[in-house]
């Protein structure tokens, strides 16, 4: 399954424009979208899943379009909105059981082993019977994560996935993706840069343009040569952050190891650093490194 994505646009009332001219193609895998709030990254899932029309450009799933074939890609796209409403009086299992409808999944013994296996993806066993007045916010994420998976859609959209889930919960979500990426398209954003070495590519936007498309390694490559570390005092970190951007700062007894990024030597006794993935999106979003 190959997404393409040409000049994409999209224009609200009041003329606030979220997208501009954005393009894209990637193929089957995972797909990180990152970028600051505000940057689009909604309004592009929301198009890419077919749930908004775009003010201009297309969207082709291995070459059809798909606003000209939403019926033919409903029932391949399985769609995690940032937000999800739940019916609170009724159970987790039953919901489930509704949306495999809503999807097309008439058979009972086909729908119920769906059920089952979205249920279980998402280690929601335990809680499967409770309504969903008594979930969790984690829980209520994982149940929105179940219905996406129901029907093992071809291209699975999931906007901000990880929010709300506990480390484990988190790690175990993280192996799932992982497998249905291996028969499917992913799309997921994310906050979390900690979260997207298992993208085979990335996404930048900022403020509706597409800033960069390319590997977590590439990513960490736009910082090379920028990031610094200073063995220091506080007075000299002080002055040291009128002039670069501070990354982070570790205190060691008496004094602190600052990281900083800077296009030149920032301090005298400043020695060169490993980049990390962060370090990259910073230098991207922030210091005018070119893709």
């Amino acid at each position: 399954m190959r997404l393409q994505v040409t000049n994409l646009m999209k224009i609200y009332k009041g003329s606030i424009t979220a997208l501009h001219d954005v393009s894209c193609s990637v193929g089957t895998g995972i797909v990180g979208l990152i970028g600051p709030n505000a940057s689009g990254k909604t309004t592009f899932l929301k198009i890419v899943a077919g749930l908004e029309e775009p003010t201009a450009g297309e969207v082709y799933f291995d070459g059809l379009e798909l606003m000209q074939n939403k019926q033919l890609f409903r029932s391949m796209i399985g769609y995690l909105p940032q937000e999800f409403g739940f019916h609170k009086a009724i159970t987790g299992e039953v919901m489930l059981d509704y949306i495999a409808v809503l999807k097309g999944i008439y058979d009972k013994k086909i729908r119920r082993h769906m059920v089952d296996e979205a249920i279980d993806g998402v280690n929601l066993n335990e809680a499967r019977k409770l309504i969903i007045g008594e979930y969790s916010f984690g829980m209520k994420r994982r149940l929105g994560i179940a219905q996406a998976l129901l029907g093992r859609p071809r291209i699975l959209i999931l906007d901000e996935a990880m929010e709300g889930l506990d480390p484990e919960e988190s790690r175990r979500l993280e192996g799932l993706i992982a497998e249905v990426a291996g028969r499917s398209l992913v799309v997921i954003s994310t906050h979390s840069l900690s979260n997207v070495f298992g993208c085979s590519t990335l996404l930048v936007l900022r403020e509706g343009y597409m800033l960069y498309k390319g590997t977590p390694v590439e990513l960490i490559g736009l910082a090379d040569g920028l990031v610094w570390q200073v063995e220091t005092d506080y007075q000299q970190m002080e002055k040291l952050k009128m002039s670069c951007k501070i990354l982070g700062v570790q205190e060691a007894d008496r004094h602190v190891v600052v990281r900083v990024l800077s296009a030149q030597k920032p301090h005298g006794k400043a020695m060169p650093a490993k980049a990390r993935i962060e370090e990259g999106y910073l230098a991207l979003m922030n210091a005018g490194v070119q893709p």
